[in-house]
């Protein structure tokens, strides 16, 4: 039986700002994301506000707008070969 265990933050200290250009090429789940963003954008202001289903084409895409800024905060991230921010809480 595989065992999982909860896992902490262990930054200590702010990533870095970044000051210049970074390039990325988005694919797989990645673009994925941002094909998702892209429709739900559509989906809700197609949309009036008010109009029946107007809250949950909103909460979609807050949802994939969310999914996608934490997708390519990880991405940027190992692009620059920053440190894991996560360990074993044991």
């Amino acid at each position: 039986m595989k065992t999982t265990h909860s896992r902490k933050y262990i930054r200590t200290e702010p990533p870095a700002l970044l000051t210049e250009p970074v390039t990325v090429t988005l694919q797989g789940t990645y673009l994925e994301a941002l094909n998702e963003l892209r429709q739900a954008r559509h989906a809700m202001f197609a949309h009036a506000p008010g109009a029946p289903g107007w809250t949950a084409l909103g909460k979609a895409h807050d949802e994939a707008e969310a999914r996608l800024g934490r997708l390519l905060e990880s991405m940027i991230s190992l692009e620059l070969g920053e440190p894991d921010d996560w360990a074993a809480d044991e």
